[in-house]
């Protein structure tokens, strides 16, 4: 299972709701570490495809 599916089965588990792109992406970067290129939050049409 890919990193950005695991973060979303745990954002669901721990909210009781199905994250939107801005909420994966700060949940990707805050609890698992994972960020753009730069080392940003990613943005929520990087997202898209994985909501």
């Amino acid at each position: 299972m890919d990193r950005y599916r695991v973060a979303f089965v745990d954002y669901t588990e721990q909210h009781g709701a199905f994250p939107d792109g801005d909420q994966l992406a700060k949940w990707l970067f805050e609890q698992h570490g994972v960020g753009g290129r730069s080392g940003e939050v990613l943005s929520s049409g990087h997202l898209r495809r994985y909501l």
